[in-house]
């Protein structure tokens, strides 16, 4: 049976440890900003999956190893770390979101870029889901305000340009009713859970 090893030793393997790991989110959130871009910005969705699930794997290696640097070594760092990467990662999700929505409202993408679209949203939620098991904290509740606040404004361009606009219907109202509605049900959800666990809460502090 080893010994373990002294503080400072443990505690110098905490940080390096903590160090990698934020090194691989950073990078990842660097990389998918680039994907972002390309996809989004100049519609180019060439070996799409390939490079996402490299940053998945680079993802996943640095929120293990966050995890690992608070859980074996005891580093307090990684949870501030990852608060504050949530956080980033929400404004990050919501400029995707918002970025989408205008390209979508556009229309001019093809169907293979469309599916591009909703492939690199789908993604970011996943990770921000993610991300909370490792810093769980109340920001679901406001993530989803901001998003709603898109889908209303994604609704506002449908209504006008059918309704006020007049311009004929076509195939690209379907990819705008499917986006907007499907981020309604996934933000409204997020704001149901977050209402509910308030109220869970509360209950179980009255009651203790």
């Amino acid at each position: 049976m080893t010994n373990p090893p002294p503080a400072a030793q443990r505690q110098m393997f905490g940080i390096l440890v903590f160090a990698l790991g934020a090194v691989c989110l950073l990078i990842n959130l660097a990389g998918l900003g680039r994907i972002v871009y390309d996809v989004v910005g100049a519609g180019a969705a060439s070996n799409l999956v390939v490079k996402v699930l490299i940053l998945d794997v680079v993802f996943a290696f640095g929120l293990g190893l966050g995890t690992l640097s608070r859980s074996r070594f005891g580093s307090p760092a990684f949870a501030a770390f990852a608060r504050v990467y949530l956080w980033v990662y929400l404004a990050f999700t919501w400029l995707t979101y918002l970025a989408i929505t205008l390209r979508v409202s556009s229309q001019q993408y093809s169907f293979l870029q469309y599916l591009s679209l909703l492939f690199m949203l789908a993604v970011e939620l996943l990770a921000i889901a993610g991300l909370r098991l490792a810093a769980p904290t109340g920001a679901i509740g406001f993530f989803a305000v901001p998003m709603l606040a898109i889908v209303l404004f994604h609704l506002v361009l449908i209504v006008y340009r059918y309704i006020f606009a007049s311009q004929p219907l076509s195939l690209y109202l379907a990819g705008d009713l499917f986006l907007m509605l499907t981020m309604a049900v996934i933000s409204t959800s997020m704001l149901g859970e977050n209402t509910f666990r308030t109220l869970v809460e509360r209950f179980i502090e009255r009651v203790g």
